[in-house]
């Protein structure tokens, strides 16, 4: 009895240690871009305090990303700004992969190139509802993938 209790609670230690380590989502472009603006809903985000956007396969590197607190209803949306380590927040990011930061690394004998952008809010984001805003301009295909 003692052994089955001492699994029991390892395993369950063992899951909690590694059973959140990515959360998120991917959506393709082409099927938002049509509208001006999309707006997309992160659940049970409250008090993460770094959100990673992946956008290396955009068509065109003008998109804007605001990134709001939505109350449960999902209707209002309040923009929330963070770091980028420099001494002023931040209150909107272009998703421009020519600019932001590109990393390389050998990947099963090949070359991956990524463009990420890492959101910090110093004290968590506030609110269990996070939405983020994606002004698309001339972004017509590709992905965006979101995680926390």
């Amino acid at each position: 009895m003692k052994k089955l209790i001492f699994v029991f609670f390892a395993m369950l230690i063992f899951m909690s240690a590694h059973g959140q380590r990515f959360s998120g989502n991917i959506y393709d472009v082409a099927l938002y871009q049509a509208n001006d603006s999309t707006t997309f809903f992160l659940s049970g985000t409250k008090g993460v305090k770094t959100i990673f956007v992946d956008f290396t396969n955009f068509s065109a590197n003008d998109a804007v990303l605001t990134v709001g607190a939505a109350m449960s209803d999902k209707q209002s949306q309040n923009n929330i700004s963070w770091s980028d380590g420099s001494a002023t927040p931040v209150a909107s990011l272009i998703l421009n992969a020519t600019t932001l930061k590109k990393s390389v690394r050998v990947q099963n004998g090949g070359r991956y190139k990524w463009a990420r952008a890492a959101l910090y809010f110093p004290n968590g984001l506030p609110t269990d509802n996070t939405a983020i805003t994606i002004v698309w301009n001339a972004v017509a295909t590709g992905t965006v993938k979101f995680g926390y």
